[in-house]
């Protein structure tokens, strides 16, 4: 019962991590909030501690479990935005949730790495 409960919550609490995470380090400078390449910066560090987050409460198969939060996230991201389309944009930093699933394997595998050390 509690490694299932695990399994499920760990996805909406690493998710929640992320865009908390998000939203702070937007806050602290404008230059975070440009469609340039320093605007991908909240990005990298969200998608990085919400799959730490992920992979820290996960029981097992924490990159993968990391992986399909990041990826969960990213399609609804990529959902809410389709419909605007880039325009003349850049369409590397307009569809800026791609890059929340390398970072959240990145921090998965922080995490299983963390997690055989302790």
């Amino acid at each position: 019962m509690m490694r299932a409960a695990r399994f499920w919550l760990s996805p909406v609490i690493g998710i929640s991590v992320c865009v908390a995470v998000w939203v702070i380090v937007v806050d602290i400078h404008p230059i975070f909030s440009r469609m340039a390449a320093s605007g991908l910066v909240p990005v990298f560090v969200a998608g990085i501690l919400g799959g730490l987050t992920v992979a820290v409460i996960s029981p097992t198969r924490k990159v993968l479990v990391s992986f399909l939060a990041g990826l969960f996230l990213t399609v609804a991201l990529l959902l809410l935005f389709s419909r605007q389309g880039p325009g003349p944009r850049n369409p590397w930093f307009w569809y800026w949730p791609i890059w929340l699933v390398p970072s959240y394997v990145i921090g998965g595998y922080l995490g299983r790495r963390y997690w055989q050390a302790v």
